[in-house]
């Protein structure tokens, strides 16, 4: 049971089948009995042991709104207190959407008619607060929904792209039935396809069901009551001290009549919406009365205005009326939307002047006659909803009504503007200009058509003088048969003029072209550009064309020369034309006279004056071999191809490397290149100049093919041989005891030894130590050539050399020098003494007073020392005069034999080891 104190939405079913369930389960309710009261009508259903009980009416519900009282009564025979539901039943789905109108801007656009607007303005009627979906040409693609209004009204503004668009809605309603699609409205808007939706309808949105409207199916002693505010009472009288039951939807409330016999109450705050209420009298024996019931409808304070959506002109083909618009119609259709079932009122400024009734969708047509005698006809409507009360007013719709008729217009003038014969053209004449201008006079204001019997050629609106003007959009090779008409405001057609006859011919002599014009200097024929430039002052023309025509040849527009075309094709040498630019055209003339137009220009910039001479290349560059960069006159390089280098001429000129003779004369071009924005060029030979000597000129040629003088000659020389390895050098050790040249696998204590050798004078000498490159020499006028290494460590090492050319290629290497650097003096190492040799017998020779003393010559001297040592023995103290050598063996022993090694006398002899 609700609380007492508390009116809630009466609870509502929405079916669209006619045999719809209605039911509730209350276990408390178990083996009761269900009294059911539909529309009035009494209906007993058993509740079985579980408290459940379910209805359907016998037959069904019908179509339409159905109030439900519901009581429980128990075996003892008491009876509960009534509950409320609506039953809403619609079987046929959603009727079939409209679209009533389209606004571009200020126009109201009738189907198929074209709009530069891509988001125009789409309004219609659907089933009230159903979904509506606008579709794009494939009836698929989905560009705009939105939810129409009470009253069934709808607006949908979608971005649409050029082209031609087939739009149709659709609408859904509560039950998600989806209806029909409306007739297709087609919009041309310039070149394009719909590209985007705009405000499809949330999920959420679609889901909202909203009770249907209307009084359709409910019994006439509960008929909706109308409410246009959120409140209401109930009152009646009865004998003072009665017991009134008031139920309003859910809510119950118990009332005690007056002394007075008067009772009431009022039910105040409400939302809109559906209400039942029903009240009953209980008697002093506790025994409750009949019930009366009521069916009360909350509504907005006051009705939504209507709306005119279109206005239909179907005198002649349909129009859809704008606002402010002319019409020859006296009776006009006009449609719209208001509250379903309502009666709508039409007005023509302010007075009635017709009336319908709106469809259960809301919508509306109807036929009116407007009043002749006014100027202007403001018609607006309104409508009194079922329950008596009257809407506001709609927005005005303007129309003017206009039918008069627009007197003849008048053709003026036909005027050719192209080609060399221009001027008024007559009825019959045959013109080559394909959009001629025509002018003349009609009523003001009056729209002026152009007509090709029923083709409509163009229009235009005759200016406030009546004077109108028009250019033609004509075919070729086609007769036309012109006529014109004018439509007033309210369309209605004058008269039209007599035939005006013209034949389209723009083909009467089309203009030769030249196909081409060549440099014939020196017997050449050298092809020269439009706009190009040419040293040739007299350059040929050369073209097709009829046998017979004349060709005349025009130079800035004035005629020079002329030939004549045989075996169709015509050649012509233009007549010395003075340095500058120059616009060469033609005109051809035909044997019966008719002249064409110029071709279109062919500009020839001559120029005879050839360019200063250059200066001879400011740089050569070498890129190849170990040494590279800017190459001075006169020196050898092994580049084949060396960069040239220059900054002479002008942005374009071509430069061209020549080499030749020591007489000048050419012997052959070895490159060219362009000059570029900076005055600069470069360029590199496409083909190797060879070994030897080269005299190289520079060779400056303008844009219009004039050639310079050529520059003084550069003397390049180039030698990319390779030279033959370096044989004669010696490494030479001049430290120590030892000196001399140091020769492959010797030992040497000077660490900075000296390599010296001879080569071709002016080239180099590369030196490697241990396959590293250390220095490159020069060699000398005389050939000669030395380097000295620098604090050589202790170790192995190797020495090789390598030649290089003047021209900077390297040759082969040389044998390698392998050598040990040994500076540290022996630390071990003895003298034994002096031997005689006597007769194959070794014997020490005695020391006496600290001298050995004999008198042969042939002497042994031995001792020891660390194996591979060399000892040296000298015949002084001094340690310079050297008597010999010898090599410490594998055994640590060493013996040097003298022979004559002293002379009679005394002889001091010192040892040394290293």
């Amino acid at each position: 049971m609700a609380n007492e104190n508390t009116i809630g939405q009466v609870k509502v079913l929405n079916s669209g089948r006619n045999e719809a369930v209605i039911s509730e389960t209350n276990i408390k309710n178990a083996g009761c009995t269900a009294y059911i009261f539909v529309d009035g009508k009494e209906y007993k259903v058993p509740v079985d042991e579980k408290g459940k009980w379910s209805f359907t009416p016998p037959g069904g519900w019908g179509e339409g709104r159905h109030v439900v009282s519901i009581e429980i009564v128990d075996r003892a025979g008491n009876i509960g207190n009534p509950t409320f539901e609506i039953v809403n039943i619609d079987t046929s789905g959603p009727v079939k959407p409209e679209i009533f109108r389209v606004v571009a801007g200020n126009d109201y656009l009738t189907p198929g008619e074209a709009t530069g607007d891509h988001k125009p303005v789409i309004s219609g009627v659907a089933e009230p607060h159903g979904i509506v979906r606008l579709y794009g040409s494939d009836g698929v693609t989905v560009i705009g929904s939105t939810r129409a209004d009470a009253m069934g009204a709808w607006t949908i503004t979608p971005e649409l792209a050029d082209g031609e668009h087939k739009l149709t809605v659709k609408v859904e309603d509560g039950l998600k039935r989806v209806s029909d699609s409306s007739d297709t409205f087609i919009v041309n808007v310039n070149n394009g396809a719909v590209t985007q939706a705009v405000k499809e309808a949330s999920d959420e949105a679609a889901q909202t069901v909203e009770p249907l409207a209307g009084d359709v199916g409910i019994h006439d002693n509960i008929k909706p009551i109308g409410i246009y505010k959120d409140n209401f009472t109930l009152s009646g009288t009865a004998e003072p001290g009665t017991v009134v039951q008031v139920l309003i939807n859910n809510a119950i409330y118990t009332i005690t009549v007056g002394a007075d016999g008067k009772w009431s109450h009022r039910a105040t705050d409400l939302d809109d919406g559906t209400y039942i209420t029903q009240f009953r009298y209980k008697d002093r024996a506790g025994n409750w009365g009949p019930v009366t019931q009521r069916v009360i409808e909350i509504m907005p304070t006051e009705p939504e205005a209507p709306q005119i959506m279109r206005v239909l002109d179907d005198v002649g083909q349909n129009d859809y009326l704008a606002p402010m618009s002319y019409t020859n119609d006296k009776t006009p259709t006009l449609s719209g939307v208001a509250m379903p079932g309502s009666t709508v009122y039409i007005y023509e400024n302010g007075v009635k002047i017709a009336s319908v009734v709106a469809g259960q969708d809301g919508r509306w047509t109807t036929t009116i006659e407007l009043n002749e005698s006014l100027t202007t006809h403001n018609l607006t409507a309104n409508y009194v909803d079922p329950f008596g009360k009257t809407s506001k007013t709609s927005d005005i719709f303007n129309l003017m009504l206009d039918l008069s008729t627009p007197t003849q217009p008048e053709l003026s003038e036909v005027y050719d503007d192209v080609g060399r014969y221009q001027g008024v053209l007559k009825s019959g004449d045959t013109t080559d200009d394909t959009s001629p201008t025509l002018t003349g006079k009609a009523d003001a204001g009056t729209l002026v058509r152009i007509w090709n019997g029923n083709e409509l050629l163009g229009s235009v609106i005759a200016n406030g003088r009546g004077e109108w003007k028009i250019d033609l959009q004509l075919e070729d090779k086609k007769s036309y048969t012109l006529r014109i008409d004018s439509v007033s405001k309210g369309g209605n057609v004058s008269a039209p003029t007599p035939d005006f006859e013209l034949s389209v011919d723009a083909s009467i002599l089309p203009p030769a072209d030249i196909d081409a014009v060549y440099n014939n200097n020196d017997g050449k024929m050298d092809p020269i550009t439009n706009g190009g430039q040419t040293n040739d002052d007299t350059p040929l023309l050369t073209g097709t064309g009829n046998d017979g025509d004349i060709i005349y040849v025009e130079v800035d527009g004035k005629q020079v020369a002329s030939t004549k075309v045989e075996n169709g094709k015509w050649q012509i040498e233009v007549p010395k034309l003075a340095e500058g630019a120059h616009d060469l055209t033609v005109v051809v003339e035909d044997p019966s006279g008719k002249v064409s137009e110029p071709s279109a220009p062919f500009k020839v910039i001559v120029d005879v004056t050839p360019p200063d001479q250059p200066s001879k290349p400011g740089t050569i560059i070498d890129n190849e071999g170990p040494v590279t960069g800017p190459i001075e006159e006169g020196k050898p390089t092994d580049d084949q191809r060396p960069v040239f280098e220059g900054s002479d001429g002008e942005k374009g000129d071509q430069v061209e490397l020549i080499i030749v003779d020591k007489d000048g004369n050419p012997i052959k071009t070895i490159g060219t290149g362009t000059v570029g924005d900076d005055g600069k060029w470069t360029v590199q030979p496409d083909q190797d100049l060879g070994n030897g000597e080269h005299n190289v000129v520079v060779v400056i040629t303008d844009p219009a093919g004039n050639k310079s003088n050529p520059s003084d000659p550069v003397k390049v020389i180039v030698d990319d041989s390779k030279p033959a390895p370096l044989e004669n050098f010696e490494l030479f050790d001049d430290v120590g005891p030892y000196t001399g040249p140091i020769k492959n696998g010797d030992v040497t204590d000077d660490k900075n030894p000296t390599l010296q050798g001879s080569a071709p004078a002016g080239s180099k000498v590369n030196v490697y130590l241990d396959g590293k490159l250390v220095d490159t020499v020069d060699v000398g006028a005389d050939g000669k050539w030395s380097y000295e290494f620098k604090d050589l460590n202790e170790a192995n090492h190797n020495v090789y050399i390598r030649p290089v050319s003047p021209a900077g290629v390297i040759g082969d290497a040389s044998a390698p020098v392998s050598f040990t650097v040994d500076v540290t003096p022996p630390t071990t190492g003895t003298f034994d003494g002096v031997y005689d040799d006597n007769k194959g017998l070794e014997q020490l020779v005695p020391i006496i007073d600290g001298e050995y003393l004999t008198n042969d010559p042939d002497l042994i001297l031995k001792g020891t020392g660390q194996a591979g040592d060399i000892v040296l023995v000298y015949s002084d103290v001094a340690h310079q005069n050297l008597l010999g050598s010898t090599v410490i063996g594998a055994d640590g022993k060493w013996r040097f034999e003298t022979s004559e090694m002293v002379v009679e006398g005394e002889d001091k002899t010192s040892i040394s080891m290293w």
